[in-house]
């Protein structure tokens, strides 16, 4: 298992440089990265003089159950559990 320190270190080192990388201008702006979502901002950015932005809402990555990798695997865990029943 890899140190938890390090590993929320990672994850808030990765949203600074994807904030970072925002750009101030997109050909096409699709909201929801479900599934269709996520074929519709996929299809889009296949022509790569496209600019595509693909949000989601949500809260912050900066929890336990997503900084702490054994959380984050027992959050997917269950959420695997809940969707089958």
């Amino acid at each position: 298992m890899s140190d938890p320190v390090n590993f929320a270190e990672r994850v808030r080192l990765n949203q600074q440089k994807l904030a970072s990388d925002l750009k101030s201008h997109y050909d096409f702006i699709v909201c929801g990265a479900g599934t269709s979502g996520s074929v519709v901002a996929a299809r889009l950015a296949a022509d790569l003089n496209t600019q595509v932005l693909l949000l989601e809402a949500g809260g912050t990555d900066e929890t336990d159950v997503i900084t702490t990798d054994l959380d984050f695997a027992i959050f997917v865990l269950e959420s695997i559990q809940n969707n089958d029943n």
